[in-house]
C-alpha cells in the first residue's frame, strides 16, 4: 500500500496513524467495501475508536458509510500517492 497525500485535501484537519491505516485499506480495497471487523483486525481498534474515526472520515468527504447496514464503507474519491507528485 502506498501512502497518501492527505494535505491536498483542505477540509482534512488531522488523520492520526491509525486512520491514514484505515483509510489506506478502504482505498485498496476498491470495489469490495470494508467490513467494521476486517478495519478492526487490521488497527486493533474497538468498534467505538472505529466509529469515531468512520464518521470524522465521512463527515470530512473522505468515505461514505451507512452506519446500520453491513459492508458500506468505500472510499468517495481518489488520492495522489506521494511517490506520484
Amino acid at each position: 500500500m502506498t501512502r497518501v497525500d492527505l494535505c491536498l485535501y483542505e477540509n482534512v484537519p488531522y488523520l492520526g496513524p491509525l486512520s491514514v491505516l484505515m483509510l489506506e485499506a478502504i482505498i485498496a480495497s476498491k470495489g469490495r467495501p470494508m467490513s467494521w471487523r476486517e478495519l478492526s483486525k487490521l488497527t486493533g481498534l474497538k468498534a467505538p475508536a472505529i466509529h469515531w474515526r468512520l464518521k470524522k472520515m465521512r463527515d470530512w468527504g473522505l468515505i461514505k458509510w451507512e452506519p446500520k447496514l453491513a459492508r458500506t464503507i468505500t472510499a468517495t474519491c481518489e488520492f495522489i500517492p506521494v511517490e506520484d507528485r
